[in-house]
């Protein structure tokens, strides 16, 4: 429809390494860093698991633009932001949105 095409539209989300300059092998690496700390962080906080927080979400964007969808996959834990860490934000914003 032209309202969905006519929508802005908006990455909101960006990875914690900066992956340009690396190898593929540094980014697991890297990336199963963050998992690691992720881990020891829940550990020290109780069990509390909370948001793995591999990727950044911008919260700011996502309450500016309200969607009404939001997309996420699933398809490797290296390279695509969590759908743990973008329902996490978005539970943090209160916004309501279908999942796709």
């Amino acid at each position: 429809p032209t309202h969905a095409r006519l929508s802005p539209r908006r990455v909101v989300c960006r990875s914690r390494i900066d992956a340009a300059s690396m190898t593929s092998e540094e980014v697991s690496s890297a990336m199963e860093e963050l998992k690691r700390q992720a881990r020891d962080r829940s550990a020290l906080e109780n069990g509390d698991a909370g948001p793995p927080r591999h990727w950044i979400i911008d919260r700011e964007a996502l309450e500016v633009l309200k969607p009404s969808v939001v997309f996420v996959q699933n398809t490797c834990a290296v390279c695509d932001a969590s759908s743990d860490d973008v329902l996490h934000a978005l539970d943090e914003t209160g916004l309501d949105c279908n999942i796709v």
